[in-house]
């Protein structure tokens, strides 16, 4: 990315002395610069900049394997936060009054609210201390710095609502976004918040964040079976258009194509793709973005809003992140015991999606082999290894599968029914069932999470279709029924059920929080178990015959 975006400066610190190409670049450390810029004049700048000039560019996930570089105009990031540009629909209120976490990491364009939000309107913000947010660090953090509006993922939210909804009671307004929004989870957030400003937005990068908003109602409509997407926020234009690029009626399904001033100037050094994905409005009205979304007008209570359907290619979103399988695909082939590989979106089980890479190892064999005894396999722990080095964690598949061949229908395609389960590979035989009332509580914990039957004292957590979300919901889980705090650094750590019920026996014996005054109850009646209390009476009922204690 800093050889195609042609970068000269990188602020940062002497860490990235190491990762940085040999030369063309210049390492700008803010420590050994602090005393310069203090002395600098605190006068106001100005601007060299117009509204047409890229405000920032940001790479997404290409499907040849290389990302692409998508540059972002000054107007599009101003139209998100200044109220009555051009019309649209009013989302959240960004004024001196917000109080805002930066949450998203800055390879996130949801890092532009974080930071652009607050900012604009003369508000707060808040750097959030944790590199992965785990919902502890979150409510800490909200109740530390009075926090009044966050911007979270659709993941994240829902991992709000189920673990800690107490966190939404504290603030004014969010905004959620980056997949389908669950219907049950917005209706329990609402029951739960019935004052809460909430907003659920849609928007590739290229749109520039945002595209279009629904604020949510105190009363959701009735007979409500999908979370809409609504409507276009100010200098944004929206057309659902055929394969002809024709309007279609409310209630068909089209594509969804995002226009107006604020979209981006296209892809970076990329003229062909950006000539392909933008578009010339067949009805006047500029340069449209073909987002690939399939959508469909619905009318509710006489206004037009959106309903997002899916997509028609093989992009998706994980956990908020755009992600080209043929990006992952193209990364494994370039090991060199990789014949060809496929990674598919699974969900076994609704609501846990999940990657899944399926490898056929390449036909190399040494001298005096006959075919089909090649001796070089890779493994899929030296696969992960090796895609480690090259994504970023939200686009690692979460089982690498080996495979003699991929299935095939009688028309020669890839019969993608056929493809295995993980799980369905496993020897169960081979499997130690968990030891212990720590194993087994965890066991059962990880079952809910991950929606499995069984697991063993060996699995890896992260094997089975774990990732960093789902990591930070078993922290939350671990504490509840435990009172244990144990960091997310210790969840990837030891990853199998085994180790990690031993980090947590360790923080179990480490002791509790130093013990507050006793306060003599008033009322009669029975008094609420202490988190350990519970934690105890967990593990005895689960397991009543353990001399664990």
């Amino acid at each position: 990315m800093l050889q195609d975006s042609g970068a000269r400066i990188l602020i940062g610190d002497e860490t990235l002395d190491a990762q940085l190409p040999a030369a063309g670049i210049d390492l700008l450390r803010i420590e050994h610069e602090r005393a310069a810029l203090e002395r600098l004049s605190a006068a106001r700048l100005a601007p060299l900049a117009g509204p047409d000039d890229p405000a920032y560019l940001i790479y997404t996930s290409g499907s040849t394997g290389t990302p692409k570089g998508v540059a972002c105009p000054h107007r599009g990031v101003l139209r998100l936060f200044l109220p009555g540009t051009s019309g649209g629909v009013p989302w959240l209120a960004f004024d001196a009054r917000v109080r805002m976490l930066h949450v998203a990491p800055e390879s996130f364009d949801a890092a532009v609210l974080d930071i652009w939000g607050p900012l604009v309107g003369g508000g707060t913000l808040v750097l959030h201390p944790e590199r992965t947010p785990t919902l502890d660090g979150l409510a800490r953090a909200v109740a530390e710095h009075d926090i009044e509006t966050l911007f979270l993922t659709t993941a994240l939210f829902h991992a709000l609502v189920d673990e800690a909804p107490e966190t939404l009671t504290r603030l004014r307004q969010v905004a959620t976004g980056g997949e389908a929004l669950s219907l049950a989870h917005l209706q329990r957030a609402r029951e739960r918040c019935p004052g809460l400003v909430l907003a659920n937005c849609y928007g590739p990068t290229e749109a520039t964040v945002i595209a279009s908003t629904w604020s949510v109602p105190a009363e959701l409509p009735p007979g409500l079976t999908a979370v809409p997407i609504g409507a276009p926020i100010g200098n944004t234009l929206v057309r659902v258009l055929d394969e002809r690029l024709r309007a279609v009626p409310v209630g068909v399904t089209g594509e969804l194509y995002v226009g107006g001033p604020s979209i981006a100037l296209g892809y970076w050094k990329r003229p062909d793709l950006t000539r392909e994905r933008f578009v010339a409005d067949p009805f006047g009205g500029g340069t449209l973005y073909r987002t690939g979304d399939l959508v469909r007008w619905r009318n509710e209570a006489g206004a037009g809003l959106l309903e997002f359907l899916g997509r028609r290619d093989d992009q998706l979103k994980i956990r908020g992140h755009r992600i080209e399988l043929g990006e992952i695909e193209a990364r494994l082939g370039e090991h060199a015991l990789v014949g060809c590989a496929l990674v598919v979106a699974r969900e076994d089980v609704p609501g846990a999606k999940r990657l899944v890479a399926y490898v056929v190892p390449s036909a190399r064999r040494h001298a005096g082999e006959e075919p089909g005894e090649s001796t070089e396999r890779p493994s899929p722990s030296a696969l992960a290894a090796h895609l480690a080095e090259r994504l970023p964690e939200y686009m690692r598949p979460s089982a690498i599968v080996l495979l003699d061949e991929l299935p095939i229908t009688p028309g020669g395609k890839i019969d993608r029914a056929r493809l295995p389960a993980p799980e369905a590979l496993l020897v169960p035989t081979r499997r130690e069932p968990p030891r212990g009332a720590s194993e087994e509580l965890l066991a059962t914990l990880w079952c809910e999470l991950l929606k499995l039957e069984s697991v063993g004292r060996d699995d890896d957590f992260f094997a089975l279709g774990g990732h960093s979300l789902a990591a930070t919901i078993l922290s939350a889980r671990v504490k509840k029924h435990l009172g244990v705090q144990l960091p997310l650094a210790t969840l990837f750590r030891e990853r199998t059920l085994a180790n990690l019920a031993r980090a947590l026996e360790t923080a179990r014996r480490a002791g509790a929080p130093s013990a507050r005054p006793v306060r003599q109850a008033r009322g009669a009646g029975p008094v609420p178990l202490a988190p350990n209390q519970r934690g105890l009476w967990f593990l005895q009922e689960l397991a009543p015959a353990s001399a664990v204690y």
